[in-house]
């Protein structure tokens, strides 16, 4: 308990990543997560595009 206060008033980087997610709605969480998996195909795809040529 006293490790968990000691992080909530620190504001290390993990604590201060939860409070945002926290604070995002379903929806946001969902547009979030759907921009980081279509930039991860576009990575791949060009990815076999310079491997095939």
């Amino acid at each position: 308990m006293a490790r968990f206060q000691r992080d909530q008033g620190s504001g290390t980087d993990l604590s201060k990543k939860l409070r945002a997610q926290k604070g995002m709605t379903r929806d946001a969480l969902l547009k979030e997560e759907s921009e980081r998996e279509r930039a991860r195909r576009a990575a791949d795809q060009a990815a076999e595009a310079r491997s095939y040529n």
